[in-house]
């Protein structure tokens, strides 16, 4: 909160844990105004190591560099997201030396949207890997516009009943438009519009009705657009796997107390519903 009242761009480390997703993820990272970074690997791959995850915003390099902290050698090896946080921070630091009026959500919504691509789609680990070219290009292109459009999906995105509630902050100036779109996988090929604005918003963006969905892995990309063509986008991945029918019957235990809700799900994958009381 001291940062933020300052305009400080915080930069965290995702956290290192091998086969994570969440576990071991850095507690800073859950606050939605810190950049947090994943580890990639010279093949734009997820380190083997690095934590994951929807508060994974960006990738950075992250694999053994010689650094020059040791004591006696003068040298020493360092891998991880304690390197790729680092270089990260560099890169967003040559963005704001170049337009220092930019806020700090607007650096990170420019770090989020000039990455390139990874070249893994097993895991999410951010919008993708960090291109400080790209980013120092959109810093100079925003001189003279005076802004950037700041784009943001909520980790607190969650599913309510069969809807999924997709919270976040969309703000500019000079805003032309805001989209949101779906796509099958963890980094879809294709894309599909459910939902677009002209107006900034922040909180519920949209509800997304879940049962028309087929099960399997999806990702929501929100992309904001000022009259100048200036873009920024996030992105949030979420299994459609079960749906939880709120107005089901429920059972009370009066005498434990108990109040059970019973959900529907795909528990062995075979794409048949089972039914689920807990």
């Amino acid at each position: 909160n001291f940062a933020k009242e300052f305009d400080v761009l915080l930069v965290a480390s995702a956290g290192n844990n091998p086969g994570s997703f969440f576990e071991g993820l850095n507690g800073l990272c859950r606050d939605e105004t810190v950049l947090c970074v994943s580890a990639t690997n010279q093949s734009d791959m997820k380190k083997q190591d690095s934590v994951y995850g929807n508060y994974v915003d960006i990738g950075a390099p992250g694999l053994t560099y010689t650094t020059n902290n040791d004591p006696i050698t003068k040298y020493s090896y360092h891998g991880g997201t304690s390197i790729s946080s680092p270089i990260a921070a560099g890169a967003a630091s040559l963005v704001r030396t170049i337009n220092p009026s930019l806020s700090y959500r607007q650096v990170f919504s420019i770090m989020q949207a000039s990455v390139d691509p990874f070249a893994d789609n097993t895991y999410y680990y951010g919008t993708g890997r960090i291109n400080s070219n790209k980013a120092i290009q959109m810093a100079k292109n925003s001189i003279n516009i005076g802004s950037f459009p700041e784009s943001e999906i909520n980790a607190t995105t969650q599913q309510i009943g069969h809807y999924l509630n997709i919270y976040g902050h969309i703000y500019s100036p000079i805003l032309d438009s805001f989209k949101i779109e779906i796509g099958r996988g963890i980094y879809p090929n294709t894309w599909q519009t459910i939902y677009q604005s002209n107006n900034n918003l922040d909180g519920l963006l949209y509800s997304l009705d879940l049962s028309t969905l087929q099960f399997g892995q999806y990702q929501i990309k929100l992309t904001a657009k000022d009259i100048y063509g200036q873009e920024s986008f996030d992105t949030f991945i979420f299994r459609r796997s079960y749906l939880l029918y709120e107005n089901s019957p429920v059972y009370y235990g009066v005498s434990l107390g108990l109040l059970v809700f019973p959900t529907i799900a795909d528990l062995d994958n075979d794409n048949e519903l089972e039914i689920i009381v807990a």
